[in-house]
């Protein structure tokens, strides 16, 4: 386990290795939890103004599937998170993931390379019934220093 971190500017983050990420508020994240084994991944942070965005590319390893040579079946995933600090208290975001299964031929697919929202665009211009996106929107309010409610 490990990863290597750069840091181009104040706005600008990178980070390549072989750990676990969370995204989202809360001990267990809906979104993308750290409660799992660790995987191979990419992770960019563009961080401006009142706006963080975060896009993570990553391989899984579903242990409750075997392919035919008896190996944990692989699938990839590719990551996006939009925040917005609305102000000091309130914070908003959007989410999107995109899932698909290491299909013969297929591997990792550039397209998902895509830095940008909507998943959903690139999983209908492959014609793969392999992939699934999901989309959602979070919130975080600040009532005080020591009580937040997110959802």
């Amino acid at each position: 386990m490990g990863y290597i971190n750069y840091r181009f500017n104040d706005n600008f983050n990178a980070q390549i290795g072989n750990y676990k990420n969370i995204l989202g508020d809360g001990y267990r994240s809906l979104f993308l939890s750290d409660n799992a084994s660790p995987y191979p991944y990419v992770k960019v942070d563009a961080e401006f103004w009142k706006i963080k965005y975060t896009n993570i590319w990553m391989q899984a390893r579903n242990t409750n599937l075997l392919t035919e040579r008896e190996a944990f079946q692989t699938k990839f995933m590719a990551i996006h998170h939009l925040s917005y600090n609305v102000n000091k208290k309130l914070n908003i975001g959007l989410f999107e993931a995109a899932i698909w299964d290491n299909e013969p031929g297929r591997g990792f697919d550039i397209s998902y390379l895509n830095p940008l929202l909507f998943y959903q665009m690139v999983e209908f211009s492959t014609g793969t019934e392999g992939g699934k996106v999901m989309v959602g929107a979070n919130y975080k309010y600040k009532w005080t220093d020591n009580f937040h409610s997110y959802g």
